[in-house]
């Protein structure tokens, strides 16, 4: 068993360590998301846009809290489905909510970033549902 001061010492000995992989991780994970929203806006330049969906959805996926990347994702991944939805086209913008929903709940640990925009795309997913016996 570790008494107080085995403990205090062993702390601070390790504390930096763990400090310095958490910033590493949580830098990794920053440099990820700018990369992919960085990627989804060069593939909408060049109108690849299941490409896009890809980027912005790994860019949501690397969820850092309070980091800019991973809402602007969200954003413009609902506006991009939304614009679809503007344009008629029905497949693209079920297919492009789905996506966003997927990463929302990927995203998901003890609480649920991004709660509100999650209720809005189910709730146009339901309103947007595909009549029985088509596909």
């Amino acid at each position: 068993m570790f008494t107080w001061s085995e403990m205090r010492s062993w702390l601070r000995r390790w504390a930096p360590v763990a400090g310095i992989i958490l910033l590493a991780v949580i830098g990794r994970l920053v440099y990820l998301s700018q990369s992919h929203l960085a990627q989804a806006h060069k593939h909408i330049q060049a109108e690849e846009f299941d490409e896009a969906i890809w980027d912005y959805q790994w860019a949501i996926r690397h969820y850092v809290p309070g980091w800019p990347s991973c809402s602007k994702a969200v954003v413009e991944l609902h506006e991009l489905a939304k614009r679809w939805h503007t344009d008629g086209d029905q497949e693209n913008y079920r297919k492009t909510l789905n996506r966003l929903r997927g990463s929302l709940y990927a995203i998901r640990s003890f609480y649920q970033p991004f709660a509100d925009t999650l209720k809005i795309v189910e709730e146009e997913l339901r309103e947007n549902e595909e009549p029985e016996g088509q596909s």
